[in-house]
C-alpha cells in the first residue's frame, strides 16, 4: 500500500472468529486499510496473532461456556499511512476510531430475537456524530440486522429496518449500499422449503415455492427467473450461481432467493459459506422443524438479505462500494468494502524503533565491546575535562546525545543489533495449512464460475470436501501445537519455564496508551508539553522551606 490518500474500509461478520486463522482474513483482503470484524466472540485479554495493529471491543462471556458472544475487532493494515486513534466506548455494541478527520463507528446489533428493535434504535441514537472539533465526517458501519426493501433493495422490510429508515430521514444520513450496491445481499443463508406429493409429482407447497417439476424445467432450460416473475413467487430460477450479475440487479438481488433442488443428498444453488444441505444437524428437517421422510420432499435454496451497511453524514471523494461475494472466509456474511479518498495527505511517519542488541554476547571473553568503547569514549572524556575550567554552561543535551551514540555504536559493532519478531502466528501456520487454504479458495472460485447448474452441484461437493479438510487440518495442528508446548514446558529448566509464563502474562496484560488524532508525533509533543507544564514549578507555593543541607560525605 503506497503513501496515497486512498482508504478502503471493510466490514465482515465472522460469526465466531478462529484466532489462529486470522491470517486467512488478511490474505483474502490484502488491499483493505481497515478491517472491522463483528461477532468475534473474543474475550479479554486475548489478542489476535497478527502483525496488523488491532483494537477491540471485547465480547461478553456466555454462562457455563468457554466462549464469548458479540465482540468487534479492528485490524489496521501495516502499510496504511494514516494514524488510527481508538476512541474507547462503554457500549458493547460499538467500536469507534478516528482516521484523519473522519469518525468511524462500527456496530453489531444482535437480531431481534435477542435484542429488541427499540434498544437497537436507542444505540443508534446515542452515537455521537461528532466528538471532537477535528472531525468533519462520520461513517457508521457494521451488521445492523435491519432490512428494508425500498432503501436497500432487500426482499422484505423488517420492523428494525423501518425504524432505521425513519432515523436516517430524521438525521439526514444516507446509506452507501443504496447508492452502489442496491439489491446485492451481504448475507446468504441456505434454506429449505417443503413441497407436496401428488400423483408422483412434487407440487408447490402452501408458501408459494415451486415444486421439483418446475425446478427441473428451469434447470433444463437454463433460464433464470427474472425480476418480474420472482416478485410474484418469492424465488428465482436455479441461475448460474453468481448473485447480482444478471440483468435487473441480478436474480438474488431482485428476489433475495436463489432457487435449487435437493436430490439424493446433492444440493445446488447454495453458497459455500453456508452449511451443507446434508449436514447432520438439519438434513432431516425443513426450516419449519418438521422431519423429512423423503429426500425429494424439499427444495434447497439460498436466501439473501442486506444487513451489513455503510452509513455516512457527508459526501465522500471518489466513493465506491463492493460486496465481495467471491470470497469465502468460513462465514455466511460477505465482506463489504467502502473505498474513498481523503482530502488531506497523510502525516509524515516518524518511526522510533526500540533498539535492541544481542547482549548475551557480552559474556563471551572474546567480545570487543570494552575495547571499542574505551577507544571511542576517550575524545569525549577529554572534552568533559576541558569543560571543567569553563565558566559557561555546557549544552547538556548535546553531551547526552554524544555519550548515547558512543554506547550504541560500540554495541552495534561488537555484539550486533537484534530485531524483535513481528507478532503473528508463524509458529502455528504451516505449509500444509496454507496448501489446504489455497485449495479451498480455488475450489470456491471454480464453483462460482461453473457454467451450468449441474456443474455447480459437482463443484459444490468438491468445495465442501476441501472446506472440511481444512477445518480438520486446523484442529489437528491445534492439538499438535498444544502437545509441543506442554512437552517443552515439562522438559526445560525452571528458569526458562518461569520466563515463558512471564511472557504469556505480559502479553495478556492490557495497557492504555496515549494517542492523538494527528499521530504519534503529535501525541508525544502533547504529552511533553503537559509534563513540561506540570514540572515547571509554577504550581509551587511562593514561600516554601529551604532545601536540606548537602551532606559532606557520600551516603
Amino acid at each position: 500500500m503506497s503513501m496515497s490518500q486512498d482508504i478502503t474500509i471493510t466490514i465482515w461478520n465472522a460469526n465466531c472468529l478462529d484466532r489462529m486463522t486470522i491470517n486467512t482474513v488478511t490474505q483474502s483482503l490484502p488491499l483493505s486499510s481497515l478491517i472491522f470484524i463483528t461477532e468475534t466472540w473474543l474475550l479479554p485479554p486475548l489478542r489476535l496473532p497478527t502483525s496488523w495493529q488491532q483494537f477491540h471491543t471485547y465480547g461478553l462471556p456466555v454462562p457455563n461456556m468457554r466462549r464469548g458472544q458479540m465482540g468487534i475487532s479492528l485490524l489496521v493494515n501495516p502499510d496504511f499511512p494514516y494514524p488510527v486513534t481508538h476512541i474507547p466506548s462503554v457500549s458493547p455494541y460499538v467500536l469507534s476510531c478516528q482516521v484523519a478527520s473522519t469518525l468511524i463507528h462500527c456496530m453489531y446489533l444482535p437480531p431481534t430475537a435477542s435484542f429488541s428493535d427499540s434498544d437497537a434504535l436507542s444505540v443508534l441514537r446515542d452515537l455521537p456524530l461528532h466528538s471532537s472539533p477535528s472531525q468533519t465526517n462520520t461513517i457508521i458501519c457494521g451488521d445492523l440486522n435491519a432490512r428494508h426493501a425500498r432503501l436497500l433493495g432487500d426482499t422484505k422490510t423488517t420492523t428494525r429496518g423501518a425504524l432505521l429508515y425513519e432515523w436516517l430521514l430524521d438525521t439526514g444520513l444516507y446509506c452507501w449500499n443504496a447508492s452502489f450496491a442496491f439489491g446485492e445481499p451481504t448475507l446468504v443463508q441456505q434454506r429449505r422449503r417443503r413441497v407436496v406429493h401428488q400423483d408422483d409429482v412434487l407440487l408447490p407447497s402452501s408458501d408459494g415455492v415451486f415444486g421439483v417439476s418446475g425446478a427441473f424445467d428451469a434447470v433444463a432450460s437454463g433460464v433464470t427467473g427474472g425480476p418480474s416473475g420472482a416478485a410474484d413467487s418469492g424465488v428465482t430460477g436455479f441461475g448460474d450461481g453468481s448473485f447480482g450479475d444478471s440483468a435487473g440487479g441480478g436474480a438474488l438481488g431482485a428476489s433475495g432467493v436463489s432457487f435449487g433442488v435437493a436430490m439424493s443428498g446433492v444440493t445446488g444453488g447454495s453458497d459455500p459459506a453456508l452449511l451443507s444441505a446434508d449436514s447432520a444437524d438439519d438434513s432431516d428437517c425443513t426450516d419449519d422443524g418438521e422431519p423429512l421422510n423423503d429426500p425429494m420432499s424439499y427444495i434447497s435454496y439460498a436466501a439473501g438479505s442486506i444487513i451489513d451497511l455503510f452509513i455516512g453524514t457527508h459526501d465522500l471523494l471518489n466513493p465506491s462500494l463492493v460486496v465481495h461475494s467471491d470470497i469465502s472466509i468460513n462465514s455466511d456474511h460477505h465482506p463489504v468494502s467502502l473505498s474513498f479518498t481523503f482530502d488531506s495527505p497523510p502525516p509524515v511517519r516518524v518511526d522510533h524503533p526500540r533498539w535492541m542488541w544481542n547482549l548475551s554476547k557480552l559474556e563471551d571473553p572474546s567480545c570487543s565491546y570494552a575495547t571499542l568503547f574505551a577507544d571511542r569514549i576517550a575524545p569525549f572524556h577529554d572534552h568533559l575535562v576541558s569543560l571543567l575550567s569553563s565558566t559557561t554552561c555546557p549544552d547538556f543535551d548535546s553531551l547526552g546525545d554524544t555519550l548515547t551514540d558512543t554506547i550504541h555504536s560500540s554495541l552495534t559493532d561488537s555484539v550486533g543489533r537484534r530485531f524483535p519478531k513481528p507478532p503473528g502466528n508463524t509458529w502455528f501456520w504451516t505449509s500444509d495449512l496454507q496448501t489446504a487454504f489455497d485449495l479451498r479458495e480455488r475450489l470456491h472460485t471454480r464453483w462460482r464460475r461453473s457454467p451450468t447448474p449441474f456443474e455447480q452441484c459437482k463443484r459444490w461437493a468438491e468445495y465442501l470436501a476441501a472446506k472440511q479438510a481444512f477445518q480438520k487440518a486446523i484442529r489437528r495442528r491445534r492439538r499438535q501445537s498444544w502437545k509441543q508446548f506442554c512437552d517443552k514446558m515439562a522438559s526445560q529448566s525452571l528458569g526458562e519455564t518461569t520466563g515463558t509464563l512471564k511472557r504469556i502474562i505480559r502479553g495478556r496484560t492490557l495497557s492504555a496508551p496515549f494517542a492523538h488524532p494527528e499521530g504519534p508525533v503529535a501525541a508525544a509533543a502533547t504529552m511533553a508539553g503537559h509534563l513540561r507544564g506540570i514540572f515547571a514549578g509554577s504550581f509551587l507555593p511562593s514561600t516554601r522551606p529551604n532545601a536540606p543541607p548537602t551532606p559532606p560525605d557520600p551516603h
